[in-house]
């Protein structure tokens, strides 16, 4: 694995020459870095777990949504009806509305006489 940045800048070690930096003044801008690093290192670890639970998440809700899909599919091919508006104009809608009237009372009939006879 990787070593952390926040780690490299700890480790980091700087050359003194006579002109050079002050190393104290080098050493307190690294030390407030490192804690600014610490802190982004610590957010990343936490988005990167909520990025796993939200992929499971994500993994679980498609597989609900393809499940729904298939049920959806079977509950369409049950009750499929086609029609077409092109096809038929209000008067045959009625007509065939009567039509399915008249087959259901003429059932119904069929059953009363059985239930009669009986």
């Amino acid at each position: 694995m990787k070593e952390k940045l926040s780690v490299q800048i700890l480790k980091k070690d700087f050359k003194i020459s006579p002109q050079g930096w002050d190393v104290r003044e080098v050493d307190s801008y690294l030390d407030e870095i490192v804690s600014q690093v610490k802190e982004l290192e610590n957010q990343i670890g936490i988005l990167e777990t909520e990025k796993r639970r939200l992929e499971n998440v994500n993994k679980g809700l498609e597989l609900k949504n393809e499940e729904l899909k298939a049920e959806n599919s079977k509950i369409k091919s049950k009750t499929s009806v086609s029609y077409d508006p092109d096809k038929y104009s209000n008067f045959e809608i009625v007509r065939r509305i009567a039509k399915l009237e008249t087959a259901v009372n003429d059932v119904k009939q069929v059953v009363d006489e059985i239930k009669n006879k009986s």
